[in-house]
């Protein structure tokens, strides 16, 4: 009875027991096979098209471009490198700031990287000893019978092998020439630099090869980590041996000493030099059968077939000639080129040496290279008629010369020299005379569209401009003051044509100086009387010097030549100039229409009408306040002329009491009345002066701005991560603002344990007996602080000898701060007491030290790149290459906010567009955009040379839309250049594109991720959930970069093109779960 009861409670458990297996596998598998989630390919979310997406411009072609460069009146010029009347290429020095600090700054960035790196190498050297270290308790395989037969074996394959390589190159020496021994041997001897005496046989070698192996492969086995490829390692270094020994003992001819000192290089060299014997020889054998002394360089041109090819472009005539007074004959000469055009194209070359001409043998005329002198003949060269004497070969080089001439002008690019400035106008040179039509309409048409001074020159001969260029059989100067009416683009004009059209024209469409008058004397009884053509324009200068000379003026505007011929006194416009009017807000470079310039005079004379309120000294704080009762919200307003003063005692007076202040300067009164503000400082509470201000002196505006100081922000570097007991590391500051270098820095040492660690001057000291966790270093000056928080290790201290890192016996630090890595010092610590547990646990703790000594190198790497980038701006290049047609010099800086420098550009269509201050930072110099003509829809590329620091205003820029503009935004002229700009004119408009990629800004490879798919732990690691190698989720931490425009956010590292992305929400979203590659777009977020 008792055992059936037995069997019944075991039978009961047992079926519980198989219930609850049973259960578990069903909640297993349920949990297994979940809902499914969708999965997308990386092609379907990668966003860097719509990070990079285009941006739409519309932009205006101009061949016409001019840098400005303006000084910083916030920097020191510290040298200028161009006079007026320089020519620049792209790329050159224009002018140079004082950057001392800058560069100071920048080798201590250096340093930086140095002391990282070095830092870097010696965890890394640790965690190489570590990972080779046995720990206690591992099984010692350096006696394994089965290893050393192992390592022997593999000893044998290497000496077979080098044997089979012996007996080919043996093989291969028979059937050549014998250089191939002498090669192969060196070479052999050369693969191990310490060779075993030429005593010791293969056999010696490969045993004692074999039995290193075999020591170096146990110590290996012992390791926790890379057995297999420290052995496959050992094993190749035991070949590389035998191979090397045994081509050493087959080598002829060597001897102990050679092979003891016989290296790679030295093998290298032998080489050569057995090849160089060889050839020599070679050559001798040659020179033995055949000792004629021809020479294939000529002493003599005679005719044609003194020459290779047969003339043509693609085969040109190839003479040879040598230096010993060889002669061309002139009969040749006039078959080759003269004053006409021939359709020949000849090289002649003149060589030293048959060894140089042996050189070029056989080359293109354009590859030769060993040549003294050339001359090269070409249906662009020209001439004067050749007699039938000898000519040297100098002699054939001073008389060929570039033709210079043209037939015809049929565009603004054929011109010879010149910058279309009345300075420096362009030269067109012609042949023919002034009778000869030859200069295209629309040439004429696009000068004076472009208001470009030309010159046109005619010649009889290119001999006739050569022997005199002033010489002329007819010349013209197109000014660009008469407008195009009456220019026929699809016309050819002679030289007598311009002159008629021209002298019959009285309307001009720029007046641009007081010459440019038609008629009067610029008194009140008989003014200058200016005719402008319909829209011609005026330049304020001209407006300017008229009001400061007293003269009257009138300048009146018609429709056209016909109308002024019908009516000369029914003006459809005038504007009057007189003596002492008002012209405030007149600009000397802006070219005004009359309806404009009226506009400006009358707001110049409403503005006369308003009293004067400048003051030219403040000496009461209240009194002399415009405004204002020195709050924040209601500051003291002064308005001073320029150059006006300040007695110190109002400044103490605002400052003492904490109080707000605001003085704005102005060039004069007219300028106070529109607000056209000069300078202007402000004064704070927490305003600093890098100067005490005394009471009794007097400042102006400017000295003010020259003492007051900013700190706009303060960086602790390096930012280190971790730091160990026991060590002493040095910090710097960084301060960037006006003045900021006479801002003292303040430190302060937060949540240390030990009175020995301290923080003096930047220089923090780790007790060794410090327990805190981390320490917490804070750097503050002007109001701004940083604070860096490092992690604290305990320095290991085994198997040193006992003066710790960087440490000496008197308790000094003992080392040179700049290169201080805060690594261990003294002998190597021994591993070898370490368990497995202990040893894995130091393992992982010094990777993760390598981990933070990482991104301190790369952080010095980034400070690095900013500071030269510093360094780097302060020298302001030439974007174009042009004339200089404007230099001050570095002790005559202008400060009135006109340029330092100007360079007009040579050459070349450049498009102008202006870029919403929204989109600045999707533009930079050296970036691509694309012009499409809307004429002729051809689509062209150009590159960024200038992006302007100062903008237009929103109104001049109603056509730039790139899809982020305000209408209340500002807006910043950009130019780029365009290569390749043929059937672009002058004044077309074009559409402009661009992209970040072609701005270089992302890469054509760039992953963006929308935001929504990234996610981010508890300890701030990104992370994504994709699809893994079993088809199941896995979650995938991620390297992030940047984000643009607030949501796509780009991934450096983590995931490529190849994998499939989950939206990373729901409750089905986890790891494990079944997914399924989804094709269904609309749940994408983008």
């Amino acid at each position: 009875m008792k055992n059936k009861k037995k069997l019944i409670i075991i039978s009961v458990i047992v079926i519980l027991v198989l219930a609850a297996i049973v259960a578990g596998v069903v909640y297993f598998v349920k949990s297994r096979s979940g809902s499914v989630v969708d999965v997308y390919s990386m092609e379907l979310l990668n966003s860097s098209g719509w990070a990079g997406g285009d941006s739409t411009l519309s932009g205006t072609i101009t061949s016409d471009y001019v840098q400005e460069v303006y000084a910083d009146e916030e920097q020191t010029v510290e040298d200028v490198y161009v006079q007026q009347g320089d020519y620049v290429e792209k790329g050159d020095n224009l002018m140079k700031y004082d950057v001392e600090e800058q560069e100071l700054d920048l080798q201590l960035q250096e340093l930086e990287i140095q002391s990282s790196q070095l830092e870097l190498e010696d965890l890394e050297n640790e965690l190489q000893r570590m990972k080779n270290a046995r720990a206690s308790g591992t099984i010692d395989g350096s006696g394994s019978d089965v290893m050393n037969a192992s390592l022997n074996l593999s000893s044998l394959r290497g000496d077979i092998l080098a044997t089979l390589m012996s007996n080919n190159t043996v093989a291969g020496t028979s059937e050549e020439d014998g250089s191939g021994s002498s090669e192969t041997g060196t070479a052999g001897s050369g693969t191990d630099s310490k060779q075993s005496d030429s005593g010791n046989t293969a056999s010696g070698s490969m045993e004692e090869a074999s039995t290193d192996s075999a020591g170096d492969s146990s110590a290996a086995e012992g390791d926790t980590a890379g057995n297999s490829q420290d052995k496959e390692g050992k094993t190749d270094a035991s070949f590389s041996d035998s191979k090397s020994t045994f081509a050493s003992d087959n080598k002829e001819g060597s001897s102990a000493d050679t092979q003891e000192n016989d290296t790679s290089d030295s093998s290298s060299s032998d080489i050569n030099k057995t090849r160089s014997k060889s050839k020599k020889a070679k050559t001798g054998e040659e020179n033995t059968e055949d000792t004629t002394d021809d020479s294939d360089l000529l002493d003599k041109v005679e005719d044609l077939d003194a020459a290779s090819g047969d003339g043509t472009e693609e085969n040109p005539y190839v003479f040879n000639v040598n230096t010993n007074d060889v002669t061309i004959k002139g009969s040749l000469l006039n078959q080759l080129v003269g004053e006409e055009e021939k359709d020949v194209y000849a090289f002649f070359f003149q060589y030293e040496t048959e060894a140089d001409y042996n050189n070029d043998a056989g080359k293109k005329p354009e590859d030769r290279n060993n040549y003294i002198n050339q001359i090269i003949i070409t249906p662009k060269k020209y001439a004067a008629a050749w007699s039938e004497e000898d000519y040297t070969f100098a002699a054939v080089q001073a008389a060929v010369r570039d033709r210079k001439l043209k037939d015809t002008i049929i565009a603004v690019s054929d011109r010879e020299t010149g910058q279309g400035t009345d300075g420096a106008p362009y030269v067109y040179l012609l042949k023919g005379t002034g009778e000869d039509k030859m200069i295209a309409g629309s040439v004429i048409f696009d000068l004076l569209e472009g208001n470009y001074t030309a010159v046109f020159k005619v010649y009889e001969s290119e001999s006739a401009y050569a022997e005199n260029s002033e010489n002329t059989s007819a010349s013209y100067v197109l000014n660009p003051v008469y407008d195009t009416d009456g220019i026929d683009q699809n016309a050819v004009y002679s030289i007598d044509d311009l002159k008629t059209i021209f002298s019959d024209k009285k309307l001009k469409s720029k007046i641009e100086t007081i010459s440019d008058n038609t008629y009067g004397d610029g008194s009140a009884n008989d003014p200058y009387i200016y005719l402008l053509s319909q829209g011609g324009t005026v330049r304020g200068s001209v407006v300017q010097l008229l009001v400061k000379g007293e003269y009257y003026a009138e300048f009146q505007e018609f429709e056209s030549e016909e109308s002024y011929k019908d009516s000369p006194y029914s003006s459809s416009q005038s504007v009057s100039i007189t003596p002492g009017m008002p012209i405030t807000g007149i600009e000397s470079t802006r070219e005004y229409t009359l309806q404009q310039l009226q506009a400006a005079l009358n707001a110049a004379e409403a503005a006369s009408r308003i009293p004067n309120v400048l003051k030219s000294e403040i000496t009461d704080k209240k009194n002399d306040a415009y405004k204002g009762s020195g709050t924040m919200s209601d500051p003291y307003v002064y308005r001073l002329i320029t150059d006006g003063r300040i007695r110190g005692s109002v400044i103490n007076d605002i400052m003492k009491n904490n109080e707000f202040a605001v003085f704005y300067e102005y060039d004069s009164e007219e300028d106070g009345r529109r607000e056209n503000v000069a300078n202007s400082i402000e004064i704070r509470p927490n305003t600093i002066l890098k100067e005490i201000i005394t009471s009794f002196g007097w400042y102006t505006l400017a000295d003010l701005n020259d003492a007051i100081v900013t700190a706009d922000q303060i960086q602790i570097r390096p930012n280190r991560k971790t730091v160990k007991t026991g060590k002493s590391y040095n910090f710097t500051a960084k301060l960037s603002g006006k003045n900021s270098e006479v801002l003292p820095v303040t430190w302060e040492l937060k949540r240390n344990q030990s009175d020995a660690t301290t923080l003096i001057n930047g220089t923090l000291t780790v007790g060794e007996d410090e327990t805190a966790d981390t320490l917490r270093i804070v750097a503050s000056a002007g109001g701004k602080r940083d604070v860096l928080t490092l992690k604290v290790k305990q320095s290991d201290t085994s198997g040193s000898d006992g003066s710790g890192s960087g440490g000496s016996s008197d308790g000094s630090s003992g080392y040179d701060s700049s290169f201080d890595s805060g690594s261990d010092s003294g002998d190597s610590i021994d591993y070898s007491g370490y368990t497995a547990e202990e040893l894995a646990s130091a393992i992982a703790d010094k990777e993760e030290e390598i981990a933070d000594a990482k991104q301190n190198l790369n952080q010095a790497k980034i400070d690095y790149q900013e500071a030269k980038k510093e360094v780097d701006a302060a020298t302001v290049k030439a974007t174009v290459s042009g004339e200089v047609t404007l230099a001050y010099t570095k002790e005559a800086m202008p400060d009135d906010g006109s340029p330092a420098i100007i360079v007009r550009g040579e050459d070349g269509m450049y498009v102008n567009v202006d870029v919403s201050e929204m989109s600045l930072d999707t533009v930079k110099v050296g970036g691509t955009i694309y012009c499409t003509s809307m004429e002729t829809y051809e689509q062209y590329e150009a590159e960024i040379i200038e992006i302007s620091q100062y903008p237009t205003t929103g109104s001049d820029s109603e056509y730039s839309y790139d899809g982020l503009s305000n209408p209340n935004s500002s807006y910043y002229p950009v130019v780029a250049y365009i290569a390749q700009a043929d059937g672009l004119v002058t004044g077309e408009s074009v559409e402009v594109s661009y992209s970040s990629q072609s701005m270089g800004t992302v890469s054509e490879e760039a992953i963006y991720l929308q935001k929504a798919y990234i996610r981010t732990d508890d300890e701030g690691k990104s992370y994504v959930y994709k699809e893994g190698e079993d088809g199941r989720l896995k979650k995938q931490y991620v390297k992030t970069g940047e984000t643009l425009y607030g949501q796509y956010v780009e991934v450096l590292s983590g995931v490529t093109m190849d994998d499939n992305i989950a939206f990373p929400y729901g409750s089905s979203v986890k790891e494990g779960a079944k997914v399924e590659l989804s094709e269904n777009t609309d749940n994408i977020i983008y």
